[in-house]
């Protein structure tokens, strides 16, 4: 792996999109010419990585900002000279960077990405990656903590996707398709300007969160868009939503397909059919994400009732506790005894 020698030469100075050099000029500012300084306090910021110079480079000048909005926390950061960070992984949030001036190089398992001035790209939660900072390079990171992500995309779909979200790793540079979401950007820097904002109270930080990660999950490539596109089909046919209600009602209870089926008083293949036009699941599939919500609801105060993993799974209508746990991983990020373990000392999502 190298950094191409154009690369290191160049410096672009403008294509400014977000802000300017006072970015977030009301929050302290970290400085320092030492590397090893700057690289601990980044470790506290993100998380563990290394930095190293690039070839011929030592006169650093680095500088930082954070600001805090709820679940995400955003960060002006420079290096001044040229550095190499590698980073084993992130734990539980992703990355949103935007390059605001110079550029910077990305890799990412096989890929390798350009960050030119006024690209936009996103790391995920879980993948090691190395990244080259130009001289004269400046970001705005933003930290958005996964639990959000996931819960904005819940709500969305009506809790019928499961799996991590992965969004693309090559840049965005196309403005016509992530133009609202640096606009919002945009706004909320702004506003923090101000010493009169009201960004800061908790209503407002959570709603803006809120609203930022919205137009993530509709702006930036993923692998969860046919879930969210499927949300704006036409309305579905009635028996559809009588089978949902149904579910709603008798989740713990045993279920067949059958069941649904007379529920809906179809044939099972219109029924199948249906939901995968109009919900992108099956009928089952959607009883059983159901399932895993309630059954995630309950073992956040499991420890507190005294409740197992596998009372709780029996209760909820999945007799297979091993499938149980894979299931509930695959939709969550974790496993339902991290989940107690968590509620157990007052950290539940």
């Amino acid at each position: 792996m190298s950094v191409s020698p154009a690369a290191v030469q160049r410096m672009t100075g403008s294509g400014v999109l977000i802000g300017d050099s006072d970015l977030l000029p009301r929050h302290a500012v970290f400085r320092t010419r030492d590397l090893d300084e700057a690289r601990g306090h980044l470790c506290g910021v993100f998380a563990e990585h290394g930095v190293n110079y690039l070839p011929r480079e030592r006169h650093l000048e680095f500088r930082h900002r954070q600001a805090k909005l709820g679940s995400i926390a955003l960060n002006s950061l420079e290096w001044g000279a040229g550095v190499m960070v590698s980073a084993p992984l992130l734990p539980d949030f992703y990355l949103l960077q935007f390059t605001l001036t110079g550029e910077c190089e990305l890799w990412q398992q096989a890929h390798h990405s350009v960050l030119p001035a006024r690209s936009v790209t996103i790391v995920n939660p879980g993948r090691a990656f190395r990244k080259a900072w130009m001289p004269g390079t400046r970001q705005l990171l933003l930290r958005i903590d996964r639990c959000l992500v996931e819960r904005e995309l819940r709500a969305w779909t009506g809790g019928n996707e499961g799996g991590s979200i992965e969004f693309d790793v090559p840049p965005v540079e196309d403005w016509a398709t992530i133009g609202t979401l640096a606009l919002f950007v945009r706004m909320v820097c702004e506003d923090l300007k101000n010493e009169a904002s009201d960004l800061s109270h908790p209503l407002v930080a959570d709603r803006v969160a809120s609203g930022l990660v919205a137009l993530l999950l509709t702006s930036m490539p993923h692998n969860k868009q046919r879930a969210i596109e499927a949300v704006n089909q036409p309305t579905a046919p009635f028996f559809v939503r009588r089978v949902e209600e149904f579910i709603q009602e008798h989740a713990r209870d045993p279920i067949t397909l059958a069941d649904l089926t007379g529920i809906a008083g179809v044939s099972t293949r219109a029924l199948q059919t249906s939901f995968r036009r109009f919900r992108n699941t099956t009928p089952m599939a959607h009883l059983r994400a159901i399932r895993l919500e309630l059954a995630r609801t309950e073992l956040m105060s499991a420890r507190r009732q005294r409740l197992s993993v596998a009372a709780v799974a029996s209760a909820h209508g999945f007799g297979h506790l091993g499938r149980f746990a894979r299931d509930y991983q695959l939709r969550f990020g974790e496993l339902p005894s991290q989940t107690i373990y968590r509620d157990s000392v007052g950290c539940s999502r």
